[in-house]
């Protein structure tokens, strides 16, 4: 059985008063969302990242980030769709980790 990391990259983060979708924030220089997928474990097979705030950024960010070797394992992006909360936007990825 392979590992499936789901990754919850959908928040709004109104708080943070930026145009800037929250998980692209930069931390220490990086995105927060690229941090999180590079402290994956060993021998993950895959991401689910759950998207929706900032879809558009965040795919391309993803995409970038792939085409530049910056990725561990395999990423597929997941629209939530209507946000509906934490734990809709867990079942939003249930789907493909069943695939």
């Amino acid at each position: 059985m392979s590992t499936v990391a789901v990754v919850l990259a959908a928040g709004l983060g109104k708080r943070m008063k930026s145009r800037l979708p929250k998980v692209l924030q930069p931390v220490l220089g990086d995105p927060s969302l690229l941090w999180v997928l590079r402290a994956l474990p060993v021998g993950t097979a895959m991401a689910l990242v759950v998207v929706h705030h900032g879809q558009e950024q965040v795919l391309a960010a993803l995409d970038a980030w792939g085409k530049a070797g910056l990725l561990p394992c395999a990423v597929e992006a997941i629209p939530q769709g209507e946000p509906l909360g934490t734990g809709h936007a867990c079942r939003s990825a249930r789907p493909a980790s069943t695939a």
